[in-house]
């Protein structure tokens, strides 16, 4: 549900104005607030969420109000016939099933409407993949979701050092070396494999050359 402004007259009090929870799919005059201008009243009438972008293509959001003045100073400003105004509050309780907090929304236009008991989402296959509201009893193509497949690589690595003893410090240093190209990669962790005995490298004596060479791999 979104909220609109409206004006009601009391006796003895005049013109007053307060708040409403329609469907965000009804037709109304909106109010913008620019950066640089403040509140801009716009002479067209629109759904919430076509009103939301057009106020952030031309100017910034639809309209926070911060006090009854502003709230009278935008219903004074209303355009001639104006019965009610959205502004940039709403309601929204969509949840994902899988527990996300994502507020990604990608309705079409006029949606949700709030029909009765149209309490699921689905995907306009006419629209560009957009949302629509549906009964949840309605029979259609549906998509599931699954963790992930974790892959695994083995990577075996040698190396030439005359370094004796390859300590803690040395090996971290090595691993971050190797896999600085994947760093920021999601989900990517990588370690080395121990052998048998709790080493890292088995040393290996080249025959071409008298330097050790370390042999060790890591995943």
């Amino acid at each position: 549900m979104c909220a609109a402004i409206y004006g009601f007259d009391i006796l003895m009090f005049g013109i007053m104005n307060a708040w409403l929870s329609d469907p965000c799919g009804h037709i109304k005059h909106f109010v913008c607030f620019d950066q640089s201008r403040g509140l801009v009243v716009v002479d067209e009438k629109k759904d919430w969420t076509s009103a939301q972008t057009y106020c952030r293509t031309h100017h910034t959001d639809l309209a926070s109000v911060g006090s009854d003045a502003e709230s009278g100073q935008i219903w004074a400003a209303r355009p001639s016939g104006a019965a009610q105004m959205w502004i940039g509050l709403f309601s929204d309780d969509w949840s994902w099933t899988d527990g996300t907090g994502s507020s990604f929304r990608n309705w079409q236009s006029g949606q949700p409407d709030n029909g009765v008991g149209e309490g699921c989402a689905g995907l306009l296959t006419n629209d560009s993949g957009r949302w629509a509201d549906f009964f949840c009893t309605s029979q259609y193509s549906f998509i599931c979701a699954g963790a992930p497949r974790a892959k695994r690589l083995i990577v075996r690595v040698k190396i030439r050092s005359a370094q004796e003893n390859m300590t803690s410090e040395i090996t971290d240093h090595l691993l971050h070396q190797l896999v600085a190209p994947w760093a920021h990669a999601p989900d990517m962790k990588a370690s080395w494999q121990r052998c048998a005995n709790g080493e890292i490298f088995i040393r290996e004596e080249d025959k071409t050359d008298d330097r050790p060479e370390e042999r060790g791999t890591t995943e």
